[in-house]
């Protein structure tokens, strides 16, 4: 274990272990961001047609507390605190040698399975990204595996693939990367190998209810089962949410209208799992939800991996593909998602993204040039996208840009339909690297070409019915004016 002080609370290492007694440590965890709400003091200040500067006197900062909105730092009069995580994108195989014939285990109750909601054209299997990456050996593997879960079965003949146990790990991780929904999947696995033959025979697969995993004996018999009942029980409990949240989301609008709609529920409603995260070398091999879609989806509650498997499920329920994607950010691993929009992917970070006093938007739809800005991308255990379009970045779709101090805002009407389409509260205006000018110049350009009343954005807003308040918020190169 490594102990990195003062910067990281928790730092938390799972293995994979191959079958020649080999081992590949893997380690996860996020920082995250918290949102700068500023509140201007004068009630008429933001909304007066005259063009002014307003002071910095003029400006509080709610609840006395200074965060960064990039995420880089968190600093707060409640103390300092990270957000740290462990991986069960890891798979621990442990392999056993006999020649015995292995027999499915009889198991009364069987797991449903948790089907995608009805209102929205799913995403088609076969498109999954792991997958798509596969030989044509593997894919055979994956498919076995995934009708297995699917028919609540625990033991996969490979015999006839003629695969060695690392192959069979790595096909068995890239199922779980792709599958969210297997909740209820244990990271871990049992891989029998046989005397006389240089291949896997077999592969078992370890259900878990979130308390007892399936455990066998050293003769490779069931001993300790999970609760399938259990199982199923959450297994509805997610699917009744799942339509909840899927409900609110129209299913004949665009798709990156669709992710936002996603991206914004995630960032409003899911916490970050502190405590599960701290204390990850307390739990046994089986992690606590807060790791899967089950925590963030019921719970309202994970670290950065069930941020990214919520989400990743989510679109796969509308029809958007998206991968986990693993790397490194300022020394620790981490975990977020890489997306499918308009044909391109794009990269994604819903723990980054969910601040506490204001849902940010500094890591939607990223090249891989600007996330490796401050990140490395781990491609060695998963394939990763390449992504490097920028035509449904944010500022793209949903911001007013201002690319100069002296003209009127770009885009303002494509805003205007963002807003009405995914029902935002707020209006983002984007001010480019190139445009000069301190905070106090842009609030005075934004009163001048945005705010008077006699302005195009503003008179498009009135005939809509729409108005805004009297503060804003700042992340990066944005200025986000809430409506009323």
């Amino acid at each position: 274990m490594f102990n990195i002080k003062k910067r990281i609370s928790a730092l938390v290492i799972t293995a994979l272990f191959l079958a020649a007694g080999g081992f590949t440590m893997w380690k996860l965890y996020t920082v995250g961001k918290d949102g700068l709400l500023k509140k201007i003091k004068d009630e008429t200040a933001i909304i007066e047609d005259a063009v002014g500067s307003i002071e910095t006197e003029d400006i509080e900062v709610k609840n006395e507390t200074v965060k960064k909105i990039s995420g880089k730092t968190a600093k707060s009069g409640s103390g300092k605190k990270t957000k740290t995580a462990a991986s069960d994108f890891d798979v621990k195989t442990e392999t056993v040698v006999t020649d015995n014939d292995i027999y499915e285990p009889n198991i009364s109750v069987k797991v449903n399975n948790l089907k995608f909601i009805s209102n929205h054209i799913s995403l088609n299997k076969n498109e999954y990204y792991q997958y798509s990456t596969l030989n044509s050996n593997e894919k055979a593997l994956y498919d076995r595996i995934v009708g297995a879960i699917e028919q609540s079965k625990c033991v996969v003949d490979t015999f006839s693939l003629n695969m060695e146990n690392d192959t069979v790990a790595s096909v068995f991780q890239k199922v779980t990367a792709d599958n969210p929904q297997y909740f209820y999947i244990s990271r871990n696995c049992i891989t029998v190998f046989g005397r006389k033959q240089s291949r896997i025979k077999y592969l078992i697969i370890l259900y878990s209810d979130g308390v007892t995993t399936d455990s066998y004996d050293d003769n490779i018999k069931i001993e300790k089962i999970a609760n399938r009942e259990s199982i199923n029980n959450k297994i509805m409990t997610l699917k009744n949410k799942a339509d909840e949240i899927l409900n609110n989301i129209p299913s004949n609008i665009s798709d990156v209208y669709k992710e936002k709609i996603i991206h914004d529920y995630i960032a409003k409603n899911v916490k970050y799992d502190y405590v599960a995260a701290e204390n990850i070398q307390n739990y046994g091999p089986q992690l606590p939800h807060a790791f899967d879609l089950y925590g963030g989806m019921v719970d309202g509650s994970a670290v950065c991996e069930g941020y990214s498997k919520m989400f990743q499920y989510l679109c796969y329920c509308v029809g958007i593909n998206s991968t986990q994607v693993t790397g490194t950010y300022e020394g620790g691993n981490h975990m977020w998602n890489a997306v499918k929009i308009g044909g391109e992917w794009y990269h994604i970070d819903l723990t980054f993204d969910d601040a506490s006093s204001q849902v940010s938007y500094t890591y939607f739809n990223l090249t891989t040039a600007k996330i490796a800005a401050e990140r490395t991308i781990e491609k060695s255990k998963a394939a990763v996208p390449e992504c490097s379009a920028a035509e449904y970045s944010f500022e793209n779709v949903f911001a007013v840009k201002i690319t100069n101090l002296s003209k009127a805002p770009e885009n303002y009407e494509g805003a205007m339909e963002a807003i009405m389409t995914t029902n935002d509260k707020n209006v983002y205006f984007w001010f480019s690297s190139g445009v000069s000018g301190n905070s106090n110049k842009r609030i005075s350009y934004l009163k001048k070409f945005c705010l008077s009343s006699l302005s195009g954005f503003y008179r498009n807003l009135a005939y809509n019915g729409l108005y805004l308040k009297n503060e804003y918020c700042q992340s990066g190169n944005y200025i986000i004016v809430p409506l009323k």
